[in-house]
């Protein structure tokens, strides 16, 4: 592959359909050229590219749930979710808070689900 200027970008030039492969998908030709067996079960299903993405998603879902039990609320008076499940008298605020975003589905019912369980609700 030629270089463009001082060993900026490498572009492909005149070569093969497996040199342009490379310089527009290097993660699947490190996929291709790379063989070896996975280490454990999880990276053998995660080859499989709507396993992969399904994995993404999830990961996604559970760093925004998180997120959101950590970060205050108004409708809670400036506490995080965390901290108003403890105390007595902001779970009433808590429980009116999960049933209006639960209404207007703010969130998935998976997420739903996943911070009432969290919460202890």
């Amino acid at each position: 592959m030629a270089t463009t200027g001082d060993g900026e970008h490498p572009s492909p030039g005149k070569g093969s359909p497996q040199t342009w492969l490379r310089f527009f998908l290097p993660e699947g030709r490190m996929r291709v050229v790379t063989p070896r067996l996975p280490r454990d079960w999880f990276e053998l299903l995660t080859r499989i590219p709507i396993v992969e993405r399904l994995v993404i998603k999830r990961f996604a879902e559970n760093l925004t749930c998180e997120r959101w039990l950590e970060e205050p609320h108004t409708a809670l008076q400036g506490l995080t979710p965390n901290r108003a499940a403890k105390d007595v008298a902001a779970q009433a605020l808590l429980r009116t808070l999960l049933s209006r975003m639960q209404g207007n589905r703010e969130k998935t019912p998976r997420e739903m689900r996943r911070i009432r369980r969290r919460l202890g609700l």
